[in-house]
C-alpha cells in the first residue's frame, strides 16, 4: 500500500510539473511575441516593460556588450531588425534558472555605421513576480548563457 501511495504521489507531482511547464512555455512565447512586436513598432516603452533591470545583449564576438538603456535606444531607432520566423524555428527550454529560447531567424543591425546580419538569436527569460522578463539576448550562436 505504501508503494502505491508513493507511486501515485510521484505521478501527481510529475503531472503537475508538466502542466506548469506547459503554462510557462506559453507565457514565455507570449513575452517573446510582445518583445518582437515592440521591436517591430520601434516602441521602447513597451519593450522596457519586458526587460529585467540588469538586461544585457551581446550582438557579436568583437562587438561591445549593450546594456538595457542602449538596447531601448536601439529599439527606438530601429537599429535591430528581426526577420520573420515560424513557430518551429523557436525552441524553448525551461529549467529552474529560467527559459532559454533559441530562434532561427535573420537579424540585421548597424553598429558604428557598419551593417551586420546574423542567422540566429538566443534569449534568456527570468521569471520575476510571475512575469517572464528578458534578461539577455545574443546573436549567432555566441552561447552567451551566464
Amino acid at each position: 500500500m505504501k508503494n502505491i501511495f508513493l507511486s501515485l504521489s510521484l505521478l501527481f507531482a510529475m503531472t503537475a510539473s508538466l502542466f506548469a511547464q506547459a503554462g510557462d512555455e506559453k507565457a514565455v512565447r507570449q513575452a517573446l511575441e510582445a518583445f518582437q512586436t515592440a521591436i517591430k513598432n520601434n516602441a521602447p516603452d513597451a519593450a522596457g516593460k519586458l526587460l529585467t533591470e540588469k538586461f544585457w545583449m551581446r550582438p557579436g564576438f568583437s562587438l561591445p556588450k549593450i546594456n538595457r538603456v542602449q538596447r531601448l535606444e536601439g529599439i527606438k531607432s530601429g537599429q535591430f531588425k528581426y526577420g520573420s520566423y515560424k513557430d518551429e524555428d523557436v525552441k524553448i527550454h525551461i529549467n529552474v534558472q529560467g527559459a532559454y529560447v533559441s530562434i532561427k531567424t535573420n537579424v540585421t543591425f548597424n553598429i558604428d555605421s557598419k551593417e551586420y546580419t546574423v542567422s540566429s538569436v538566443e534569449l534568456f527569460f527570468e521569471k520575476v513576480n510571475e512575469n517572464w522578463l528578458l534578461a539577455y539576448e545574443c546573436f549567432d550562436g555566441l552561447n552567451c548563457y551566464r
